[in-house]
């Protein structure tokens, strides 16, 4: 059976690379997805220095006629963020922070030094590198490891879904805190804290997400919405998106320039399969069994390790009820 045992290789292969290499395609557990999305704290007004913080990284002599981010990101899989670059500032948005959002959320994110333009009334303002983060889902976890920024990890949801080496080693060395207690999050505890920076997402759902209450508190949460992505490399480009904050760029878009090279070339190796093995996934929820739609990373995976899924007739990008 040559062609089964071709499939095994190249499916094993595809999967190890998926896990390893892209950082963003992890489904999130049920305690991740009632983690809060994000806005900002209070705005830095118009005309305002970004925050001042000590280190090389803060502009000492603001120069207007200066490009701060020679290296820029380009946007090429993922449909639910965008950057405009200026000189001092970065313009980014996130159009789809969850499925059939009707909103979007808009961050300046201004080099430290530099001042704070005009004219961008909806923006959260965040100075840019942030020093310290806090990652309320373990799927960010792997973009600070790629971007070898792990030593500005200051805490995270909760230690046991953790699984990202250099982040469970911070954890062994009692490096970071945890910031839920089964699915409450710990307000009082984060406040403390004062991170530069909270990663998370939001579902739409009011009852679930908390960013409301990080907002009165003050503090500045981005909304990292990979999971509404329709593709694998979709999800995978929101690396980029983390980068951002830490002006990283050049860093991200080598990382991602491997991964999806490294995928496609996977990915190819299965197109001319004559034999494809049916596959059935999914997962039960109250009682119910649910399977990804064909649009779905879930339903891309499997036709990119050489299988034919079964349901691939079931429409949309999400998971829901087959129909027996």
């Amino acid at each position: 059976m040559p062609h089964h045992r071709s499939f095994r290789t190249i499916g094993a292969a595809i999967a190890l690379l998926a896990l390893a290499g892209c950082p963003g395609c992890r489904v999130s557990t049920q305690s991740e997805a009632e983690t809060p999305s994000g806005a900002s704290g209070e705005p830095s007004a118009p005309g305002d220095i970004a925050q001042q913080r000590e280190g090389s990284e803060c502009i000492s002599n603001y120069d207007p006629s200066k490009d701060y981010f020679p290296n820029k990101i380009t946007v090429t899989f993922a449909e639910g963020f965008s950057v405009t670059y200026h000189n001092h500032y970065k313009h980014v948005t996130v159009s789809q922070p969850w499925k059939d959002a009707d909103t979007a959320f808009e961050y300046l994110l201004v080099q430290c030094g530099a001042p704070v333009p005009e004219g961008f009334p909806a923006a959260q303002v965040i100075s840019v590198p942030v020093d310290s983060v806090v990652a309320l889902s373990t799927t960010h976890l792997p973009h600070l490891d790629l971007l070898g920024e792990v030593d500005r990890l200051k805490g995270v949801s909760n230690f046991d879904q953790v699984n990202t080496p250099s982040v469970r080693a911070k954890i062994d060395r009692g490096e970071l805190q945890s910031f839920y207690s089964g699915s409450s999050l710990d307000l009082e505890r984060l406040v403390l804290a004062q991170p530069d920076l909270i990663t998370t997402y939001g579902t739409g759902d009011g009852d679930r997400d908390t960013h409301p209450r990080l907002i009165q508190a003050g503090l500045s949460v981005a909304i990292n919405a990979e999971y509404v992505e329709r593709s694998v490399l979709g999800r995978a480009e929101w690396l980029k998106f983390t980068a951002l904050f830490l002006n990283q760029e050049a860093k991200a878009e080598a990382a991602f320039g491997q991964i999806s090279s490294q995928y496609q070339a996977m990915a190819a190796l299965t197109q001319n399969l004559r034999d494809r093995p049916t596959v059935v996934t999914g997962f039960s929820h109250k009682g119910t069994w649910y399977m990804p739609g064909n649009d779905s990373y879930v339903a891309q995976y499997l036709r990119d390790a050489g299988a034919s899924y079964l349901w691939r007739d079931l429409p949309g990008p999400g998971s829901n009820p087959p129909g027996f």
